[in-house]
Order: C-alpha cells, then sequence, then structure tokens
C-alpha cells in the first residue's frame, strides 16, 4: 500500500498542488524534497536494518511515520502558497517516511518467503505494486481534479490499510535464522 502512495503521489503531485494554487515551480520542489528526504530516510532505516535486522520495527516504523506525517501534510499543503515553506517541510518528512518502503519491503519480503528465491519474491512484490499503483493513479487523478482532499485521503487510507497490516506480521527472520 504505501509503495503504490509513493508512485501515485510522484506521478500526480502537481495535480495536486495546483488545486491548491501552487505553481509549476513550487510542485517541482515538492517532489524534489519528498524525493530528496525519501533517499535519506531510505539511507537511515537502510542502515539500522543492516545493523539490527529489526524488519518489522523498520516496517512499522515506515507505516506509522508515513500516516501521522501524511495527515499533517493534508492540512499544511491545504494551507495554500502562503505557506510553502510549511508545507515543503512537512512533505519532506513524508518522504523521510514513505520513500524507505522500498528497501524495507523488498528486504523483509525476501526474509519471509525464504527459500523462495529473491527474484521471485521481489518480482511479485513489483508487480502487485505497481498494477495498484496504476488503479491508484488512475482514481486518484480523478479525486484530485474534483477535489484534492479526498485525493489525500485516499492515500491516507492506503497506509492505515498498510499499518493495520503490519500488525497482524509475523517478524520470521528465515534466511537470517539459517
Amino acid at each position: 500500500m504505501l509503495f503504490g502512495v509513493y508512485t501515485t503521489l510522484g506521478a500526480i503531485i502537481d495535480d495536486i498542488s495546483a488545486s491548491y494554487k501552487y505553481s509549476d515551480k513550487e510542485a517541482a520542489i515538492f517532489g524534489a524534497v519528498f524525493v530528496a528526504s525519501g533517499v535519506v530516510g531510505a539511507f537511515v532505516i537502510s542502515t539500522f536494518l543492516d545493523k539490527y535486522n529489526a524488519y518489522l520495527k523498520a516496517l512499522r516504523l515506515v507505516c506509522f511515520g508515513g500516516l501521522a506525517s501524511g495527515i499533517i501534510m493534508k492540512y499544511t499543503i491545504a494551507m495554500g502558497p502562503e505557506y510553502f515553506e510549511y508545507a515543503c517541510v512537512n512533505i519532506g518528512v513524508a518522504g523521510f517516511f514513505i520513500v524507505p518502503i522500498i528497501p524495507v519491503s523488498f528486504g523483509f519480503a525476501v526474509e519471509l518467503t525464504y527459500p523462495v528465491s529473491e527474484a521471485m519474491s521481489n518480482g511479485t512484490m513489483g508487480l502487485v505494486s505497481q498494477v495498484l499503483s496504476v488503479i491508484v493513479t488512475i482514481v486518484a487523478t480523478r479525486l484530485a481534479d474534483n477535489d484534492p482532499g479526498y485525493c489525500i485521503d485516499l492515500f491516507l487510507v492506503m497506509i492505515a490499510i498498510g499499518c493495520v497490516a503490519s500488525i497482524f506480521i509475523k517478524e520470521d527472520l528465515r534466511r537470517i535464522n539459517l
């Protein structure tokens, strides 16, 4: 779910920001801040994973951090261009938590599905996430055209589903324990 939000948000950030009267330049800055802070977050969280192998803790951190920052982002971006700096900071925090879903989820999937090959595990996850992303992008684009708040609500619901699902996952690190 978070990977779908990440992909969709990257695709339609311009539509969402334009609805709130941000310029194309400001939308581009939003995208750059989201990705740059996400790369930093992925580095930090991947380093944590390498050191402690705490995949479930990292997954929950990413999920719940993404939900909290997404809720705040809904309101800061809606305040309009006069609060651009606040929106940038919050989009950066959202990126810090949402983008690391890529290394966390792919690494965790490999651990949970061992002895299935990494290529099969990651390929299946990639396929499902990309199909979901296409569907969500179509729906979110239509929502952003009518009311961008509904689009962000869709993202928040998806992240919340990911949060709830993370509660029921058991950390069975088969490959590491072998």
